[in-house]
């Protein structure tokens, strides 16, 4: 510990008298900080109690007194801290258990409780002072990261690897639905509740980085934290104390500080040696006040910086190089760390498991010059065992050592070692002697390992294999025979010890009882093996059988080092197996093949099954009667467009990519092509699906002109019905009006009222002239656009048609009655007719603006409704003039007044001409004032509703006018990569898959497109001037666009397949290529028969009828050159036969790949029936026949079992009962006769 100048608390004495005399009580945090900022390094202290990698660790709540740890051993141990440190008591075994690894820990505010979540799909809830479980939570996949809410301890947080985070309560039923707060593909590493804003919380994903929640707005997250680098691989998220910052840990990235609300990195950190790569890690800040923070790294450290105050600090980037301090201590990769700032300690843990076995396979070797080591770090320092070490497993002798004690002598000798390994061809990645003569074990470990691989593992293969897929092979093989066994991998496979045993069994069955052994004792099993292959076949024992049975997954490089010992043990004797393997690589072709064509079947019959019962649905055009069902319809289409469809275009891609690879693989295994069953061929296929493409061409504009005309339907029957109520409310109670007699008993002047009276009905009479034509005409276009009630329409529209005929009769009758009595009168009110007249007009104009101001309207376009906002303002505009007019009349009613008032008139009754009364004509006019600013306002919002769909038709055109070249652009770039010759095939491969990549990247803008055309359609949007683009155009283009690539990367991947089968060279390749390409003169891809014929010549290839050498001046190729040259239509036969292959279906074209599969069989060898009868004579002893014994013997069981069911009985004279003809089925295997 450093002394801290100036700080005035040098010790713990000096703190101590200084907080007595000034008694301040935050002197303690003062001292801690002050002490730890003068670090160098801290006292370390090893906990020992789990016997497996430890996962989590967190410490309790409110001083941190106690540390809870779990990890591969499926246990929770709960640590007393003070008493763990000082070594007075061991950790508490909580009695709940997981079934396989632990990943995360948490208490609750209390420290009663503890949560538990691991690989076994299920969080545990335990009782710490009782020690017992009290709940489990089960989920659907690996638990990653709990966190409990810091205001409720009945709610945590979970997240898992099926790509989800949820909300549990623990006060529900453990079996009911959880809150699900996010949902990815990929799987969410770490969450947490913020500290202070408890409804937010912070997440990390393996492939969507950092990102910032809130509980009341689920499923789609507040913030993606790392700007234009979101898209990150994050593993761990941590919030400070106060909830105002973040720090976080992606894959092969520092360490990242985030502001809250800031998507940009506040800081990176980062230092020499720190990496983040094999593990997942988890990180924290540190200090009473978060000034630090906390992460492990792959190289064995535990590193700490510190957060710069300047929020500019770090330069370029924001990165702050260099560690504020790097503990060690670690025997192997640093996991977990957590900060506790009540006492300023820090716990950390890791990965401990691989020294023991290296150990024991460095001391196997050792003890053959008679010396062995005791501990791996330190006796390879001097270099003297290391460079012995190497003699004995190399057979070579070394450079001779130095025998100096210095740590000169020490570094020369590792030097020669190193060398020694860097002349065997092995590449030491920043191993050093000085870190071998410093002890560093992490480089030491590193350097065993890379001799066991160079000099245990390497030289093992199987089949042309790798080292390590060909010692799995070699143990899966010797292995298949026995049941119960089933190896996968160098870690689990093994945990029940029956691998080992088996092998020791398959090669010595004397020294083990196999039939005894029972799976469910993996002790016995492991101890068993190691102690036989100790004792009897000179392998030390590596590996202890508590750790494997202790450890949900093994140790891999372990597992391999004791493996391989097995594997040089039982090395011997080969020669079977040999033959074994010809036979079963041979019998693999034809399992797979036999598997492909099967897989083709099916496959092709789902997708025509699905075509079939989809066509009729797309040729349905039976239109519905309501907008609802129509869009009904219309959003089932879409849901087929985006859900259903994409899939099967998939399916279709791959039906053909699958039937190509398995053409390839019978053509280069010289099996016959494979021909589907009838109406199952690719042709077929497409012939449907363009059946489908051709039924579902014009369903979409279909429903969208049954919308549009339902919607003018709906608009015409409200307006009918409006019009229709107005008029019938208008005739109500006329023709009794017009059928009464009055006129006979009135006086003089009734008369004259009645005549005046009806004069004025006939006015209004004339005015209704025009609704009632409106009324026939809409009913009239009604009934052409179909509408589904047009009977009630027709029928009411006749019963006012027929009423209006009655009031015209009734009128002009009473006209007439009226007329002829009207000598009899002579006076009249003048003054009442003059308001029935001006007063009946002034009405029906009131009624007409009110029927106007209420008239619902349909407009598409901003032209249409700035015509209907010109024409209410010029209507406003006349309203002056309308109210002198009702001024006026209301004057008249006033001089009548003013009349009866001033003669004393005894008036019986009202105006005797007109119904109209000053009350009626002001509440019409107050009504008319009341609706100008109702529809002012129906025309502003409207305008703004076709101003947002002008807004939507540009965002869509500008963004289809670049995606639809961009496809275009595309598919011709395809066509010409297809055709030209850049580099290998390999190359081209890597280019199209780099191709490909950046056209999946574009799908977002697909997405996108379809988003906004979806809110077109919701917007009910049916035309665009500004593009010439429809999404359907698009999707087509795309889906098109897809399926080139795919076909396209297949036929290179057959080339390659073809060149690698046939050991066709990359220069025969090109040139094949270059020709194809000089007779494809209208780039189809294809040739045609004489362009074909014409190619095989330019490439020297005989196609002449006969085949024999003739002898002369000339040879064959320049007398067969002279003869072409002469005119001369040389091998029409030889020519026919050729085209019968490369063309079996006669189409008349040729592709190059069945160019380049011709080329291949007559340029290349391949296996023959000779070769595999040559393997089963190796296996049947040089008999001409062999026994199904022998066969289950040397062969896997399956490829056994399937030679016995299709060789015939061997007929020979020299046969024997149970004999089997291996020969006959050899040459069927290649088509010479029939399997």
């Amino acid at each position: 510990m450093k002394e801290l100048k100036g700080c005035g608390m040098r010790s713990s004495v000096g703190f101590l008298s200084r907080r007595e005399l000034t008694g301040q009580p935050l002197m303690k945090e003062e001292f801690q900080r002050r002490r730890l900022a003068g670090c160098t390094s801290l006292y370390k202290k090893d906990m020992l109690g789990h016997f497996g990698c430890v996962n989590a660790i967190e410490f309790s709540n409110n001083g941190g007194e106690w540390l809870v740890s779990g990890g591969d051993d499926r246990r929770v141990l709960l640590w007393h801290m003070e008493k763990a440190i000082h070594a007075r008591s061991k950790p508490v075994k909580l009695k709940g258990e997981h079934l396989s690894n632990i990943f995360c820990l948490a208490f609750d505010s209390t420290n009663k409780k503890v949560f538990s979540g691991g690989n076994d799909e299920q969080v545990i809830l335990h009782d710490v002072e009782r020690r017992e479980t009290l709940n489990v939570f089960l989920h659907i996949d690996a638990v990653y990261s709990l966190s409990v809410s810091p205001v409720n301890d009945n709610v945590f947080a979970s997240s898992s690897d099926d790509g989800r985070v949820l909300i549990w309560d623990t006060r529900e039923p453990p079996h009911g639905e959880p809150f699900c707060l996010a949902s990815y593909p990929s799987a969410f590493h770490s969450v947490m509740f913020n500290p202070v804003e408890p409804r937010l919380l912070a997440t990390a994903n393996s492939k969507e980085g950092v990102g910032l929640w809130d509980i009341r707005k689920p499923r789609s997250s507040l913030l993606r934290y790392g700007g234009s680098m979101s898209l990150q691989s994050a593993m761990s998220v941590r919030f400070n104390s106060t909830g105002t910052q973040l720090l976080a840990l992606r894959r092969r990235l520092p360490p990242v500080l985030y502001e809250l609300h800031s998507r940009l990195p506040s800081f990176q950190f980062d230092n020499q040696g720190y990496f983040n790569s094999c593990t997942m890690k988890s990180c924290c800040f540190a200090g009473d006040r978060d000034q630090y923070i906390l992460s492990g790294s792959d190289d064995f450290n535990l590193y700490m910086w510190k957060i710069p105050k300047d929020p500019e600090a770090g330069g370029p980037g924001r990165v702050v190089n260099g560690a504020f301090m790097v503990l060690k201590g670690h025997r192997s990769i640093v996991n977990q760390v957590r900060f506790n700032p009540h006492t300023y300690m820090i716990c950390s843990s890791g990965v401990e498991k691989v020294i023991k076995t290296f150990t024991a396979w460095c001391n196997s070797h050792l003890r053959k010059a008679g010396t062995q080591i005791e501990n791996i770090e330190e006796d390879f320092r001097d270099g003297l065992k290391l460079m012995l070490l190497l003699e004995v497993i190399s057979g070579e002798r070394l450079a001779k050592p130095e025998r100096g004690k210095m740590r000169v002598h020490k570094i020369s000798n590792v030097n020669k070692a190193l060398d020694f390994i860097a002349s065997k061809g092995v590449k030491l990645v920043s191993i050093g002697a000085e870190e071998i003569v410093d002890g560093n074990a992490k480089m030491t470990l590193g350097m065993i390992w890379t001799i066991i691989l160079r000099f245990a593992i390497q030289d093992i293969s199987v089949e042309e294999t790798s080292a390590k897929e060909g010692l799995l092979l070699w143990c899966q093989r010797k292995t298949a025979p026995y049941k119960n066994v089933n190896i996968q991998n160098f870690h689990i496979s093994w945990k029940d010890g029956l691998g080992f045993c088996a092998l020791i069994h398959r090669h010595r069955p004397e020294l083990i009882d196999y039939g005894k052994l029972r799976k469910d004792d993996p002790m016995t099993n492991l101890n068993t093996a190691f102690d036989v292959a100790e004792k009897y076949l000179d392998i030390p024992k590596m590996l202890d059988a508590e750790d494997i049975v202790g450890t949900a997954r093994p140790d891999e490089k372990a597992i391999m080092t004791y493996v391989s010992s097995f594997y040089h043990a039982f090395s011997g004797a080969q020669k079977a197996e040999t033959a074994a393997n010809r036979i079963c690589k041979v019998l693999a072709v034809n399992q797979e093949n036999e598997q492909l064509m099967e897989d083709y079947e099916k496959l092709a019959s789902d997708l025509l099954e699905w075509i079939r019962r989809t066509i009729p649905w797309l040729e349905n055009r039976m239109p519905e009667n309501t907008m609802q069902a129509m869009q009904q319809k219309l959003e089932d289409f879409r849901d087929y467009r985006r859900l259903h469809k994409p899939p099967k275009v998939q399916e279709k891609c791959q039906l053909e990519i699958n039937f190509n690879t398995l053409q390839t693989k019978l053509r280069l295994s010289n099996r016959p092509a494979f021909m589907p069953s009838e109406g199952k061929m690719v042709s077929d296929i497409n012939n449907a699906w363009g059946n489908l493409e051709g039924a579902e061409k014009g369903y979409e504009e279909w429903l969208l002109n049954e919308i549009r005309r339902l919607e003018r339907l709906d608009h015409l029957a409200e307006k009918f019905r409006q019009k229709a109520a107005i008029h019938e409310a208008w005739t109500e109670g006329k023709e009794d009006m017009l059928q009464k007699r009055d006129y006979e008993t009135a006086s003089l002047s009734e008369i004259k009222a009645l005549l005046k009276k009806h004069e004025a009905f006939e006015s209004d009479l004339a005015a209704h002239q025009d609704r009632v034509e409106q009324i026939a005409a809409i009913a009239q276009e009604l009934n052409e656009l179909d509408y589904y009630d047009s009977p009630s329409v027709n029928a009411r529209c006749q019963r006012i048609c027929d009423q209006w005929d009655t009031l015209g009769a009734l009128t002009q009758k009473r006209s007439e009655a009226l007329q002829r009595t009207e000598k009899l009168l002579e006076t009249i009110d003048q003054l009442y007719l003059e308001f029935a007249k001006r007063a009946a007009p002034f009405n029906n104009w009131m009624e007409g603006a009110m029927e106007d101001l209420q008239d619902t309207f349909i407009v598409h376009t901003i032209e249409e409704i700035q015509g209907l906002s010109t024409a209410h303002e010029q209507f406003k505009a006349t309203l002056p003039e309308a109210d002198k007019e009702r001024l006026a009349i209301l004057g008249i009613h006033n001089e009548i007044a003013k009349i009866v008032q001033t003669y004393h008139v005894n008036m019986a009754g009202t105006n005797p001409y007109t119904t109209i009364n000053p009350q009626e004509i002001n509440a019409k006019w107050d009504k008319v004032r009341q609706l100008v600013p109702q529809r002012d306002q129906a025309l502003i919002e409207e305008h703004a509703r076709q101003q947002n769909n002008e807004r939507l038709r540009r965002q869509f055109a500008n963004q289809a006018n670049v995606i639809g070249p961009w496809i275009q652009n595309k598919m011709e770039e395809i066509g010409r990569i297809s055709i030209e010759m850049h580099g290998t095939l390999e190359d081209q491969l890597t280019h199209l898959r780099q191709y490909e990549k950046s056209i999946v990247n574009y799908k977002p803008k697909i997405d996108q497109l379809e988003g906004d055309h979806q809110l077109i359609q919701e917007a009910l949007i049916f035309d665009n001037k500004h593009t010439n683009y429809t999404m359907e155009h698009i999707r087509v283009g795309w889906e098109q666009l897809l399926t080139t690539i795919a076909r396209t990367i297949n036929e290179i991947e057959n080339q390659i397949l073809t060149r690698d089968a046939k050991g066709i060279s990359q220069e025969q390749l090109n040139e094949f290529r270059a020709s194809f390409n000089h007779f494809d003169r209208d780039r189809s891809g294809t040739l045609g028969a004489e362009e074909f014929k014409a190619c095989l010549i330019s490439l020297g290839f005989d196609i002449a009828n006969d085949a024999q050498k003739r002898t002369g001046i000339m040879d064959a190729e320049d007398f067969k050159t002279c003869l072409i040259s002469m005119g001369y239509n040389l091998g029409e036969n030889e020519f026919s036969r050729i085209m019968s292959i490369v063309d079996p279906n006669r189409m008349g074209i040729v592709t190059f790949q069945a160019f380049i599969d011709f080329m291949s069989r007559e340029t290349a060898d391949t296996d023959t029936a000779d070769q595999v009868m040559a393997s089963f004579k190796v296996l049947a002893g040089d008999k001409n026949y062999i026994l199904a014994d022998e066969l289950r013997r040397e062969l896997p069981p399956d490829q056994a079992e399937y030679c016995i069911a299709r060789m015939a009985p061997y007929t020979g004279p020299d046969g024997v009962p149970g004999a089997l003809d291996y020969m006959s089925f050899s040459t069927a295997l290649y088509g010479e006769s029939d399997l």
